[in-house]
């Protein structure tokens, strides 16, 4: 596979991928962001924006964009399967490996179809027959490479899409609106500049992150009475 840098259409897929109109269902789930609410650590745009920049982002770094970029440019079907079956076993609650399931394997399917590349095609197939679980950070990477997109490129679209989808459950979840939304995206901005990079340091062996209050708000929020989201 190529991945030029700076490809007009390799930076038109980030485009068309990150876009709210791309079809992954990531819209439906907070990723424990709703069991933070319940139990009080996120009360307001304050709150929200400490949890972002203490836990989310290192987690982001040390948990989630090494994925991506592990799985970039990887083209062995079998070695995919194992990248994919440990980044599933370190989420610690069901909702959270579901959540990454579901959103993953709707990019995977729309992306096989759009893109008609072989390796995808594989993929879907695999995730049918239960062999892979289309982890969204795995398939991330994977597809962005099918597509021609470089490593970098596509784990900053990655880390993008992650904490934009915090900030739009906030907004359902607090008092929170648009402009309040757009500052403190414009905040996090340089921070995830930087992710990447601290990312494409962390060995496979050392991917992983302690983050024990959304572990448990991702339990909690299993048996919730009532909740807006999935995850």
């Amino acid at each position: 596979m190529t991945t030029p840098e700076s490809s007009p259409a390799a930076w038109l897929h980030i485009l068309q991928t990150s876009d709210a109109l791309y079809p992954t269902g990531a819209y439906a789930h907070s990723h424990g962001l709703e069991g933070l609410v319940e139990l009080g650590v996120v009360r307001d745009a304050a709150s929200l924006e400490t949890y972002l920049t203490d836990s989310f982002l290192p987690q982001l770094v040390h948990a989630e964009l090494p994925w991506v970029l592990l799985a970039h440019g990887q083209t062995d079907p079998a070695r995919l399967g194992e990248l994919d079956a440990a980044c599933r076993a370190q989420r610690a609650t069901r909702e959270l490996r579901e959540a990454s399931s579901r959103i993953g394997g709707q990019r995977l399917r729309l992306a096989a179809i759009a893109e008609a590349h072989p390796l995808l095609t594989h993929l879907v197939q695999a995730l049918e027959a239960g062999t892979f679980t289309a982890q969204a950070p795995i398939v991330a990477g994977v597809v962005a490479a099918c597509a021609g997109v470089a490593a970098t490129p596509a784990a900053t679209a990655h880390a993008y899409q992650a904490v934009s989808g915090q900030l739009s459950a906030a907004m359902k979840l607090i008092r929170l609106g648009q402009q309040g939304v757009q500052v403190l995206l414009q905040r996090m901005l340089p921070r995830l500049a930087g992710a990447v990079g601290q990312a494409s340091e962390i060995s496979l062996a050392d991917i992983g992150w302690f983050a024990p209050a959304l572990d448990i708000a991702s339990a909690r929020h299993e048996t919730a009475y009532t909740r807006l989201f999935i995850s």
